[in-house]
């Protein structure tokens, strides 16, 4: 995706942020975008497979928004949570425990990201809700955030291990560089990218990975 595609999806996606109650101009406002586009020499050689893709990353914007986009999903079925992410392109899923300090914090940090970005679905259920899935991930350590894309899971997060392992709170954008890095989220037009600054854990995944975190008891 080149810079004018992601300008075109950016702006898109801002106008539905700020006016989430109101989705019934979403169309007409593709069609202004896409008709933008069209006057562009830099899309003449590729215009017809380009306008499609711009138009799939609109329809999946619409239908996140239209879904309850912009922000977290509080589920309590497993099941529901399978459903979700394997009909959606880029999911993150954070098992959690209210009381636990570090899951509060990712869910707020979650909260945050999941509200400018209508690209990512988020889950949130706790983990006593989903036992099946504490089992076949082998969660022991919370908060627990898997990332999908096309239901394929891409990467975890264990407590706090990769997010500069601050006792208590970490920094939203190491998160969010993260899921850049990962092709969870539409990088903007105007963010570059080093991998330098997101992962500075040696490990990837495991309880020893932050020994502070709360063990999970169920």
């Amino acid at each position: 995706m080149d810079k004018k595609e992601s300008e075109a999806i950016e702006k898109y996606q801002k106008h539905l942020i700020n006016d989430k109650d109101d989705l019934s101009d979403s169309s007409q406002d593709e069609e202004e975008l896409l008709d933008s586009l069209n006057d562009d020499d830099v899309l003449s050689k590729y215009r017809e497979d380009r306008l499609e893709q711009l138009k799939k990353e609109f329809a999946k914007i619409n239908r996140n928004a239209e879904e309850g986009g912009g922000k977290i999903r509080y589920v309590d079925n497993e099941e529901e949570v399978m459903k979700i992410v394997s009909r959606s392109d880029a999911a993150l899923v954070h098992f959690y425990q209210p009381e636990f300090v570090k899951c509060r914090v990712m869910n707020a940090k979650l909260e945050d990201i999941a509200r400018n970005h209508l690209e990512l679905v988020v889950i949130s259920i706790k983990a006593e809700m989903a036992s099946f899935l504490v089992t076949k991930l082998n969660v022991k350590v919370l908060p627990f955030v898997v990332m999908y894309l096309k239901g394929q899971e891409v990467d975890r997060l264990v407590g706090f291990s990769k997010l500069g392992n601050q006792p208590e709170d970490f920094n939203k954008d190491v998160l969010e560089n993260m899921l850049y890095s990962k092709g969870m989220l539409n990088r903007p037009s105007n963010v570059t990218f080093s991998s330098g600054r997101i992962n500075r854990s040696r490990r990837t995944n495991g309880a020893s990975d932050d020994d502070e975190d709360d063990d999970l008891d169920i």
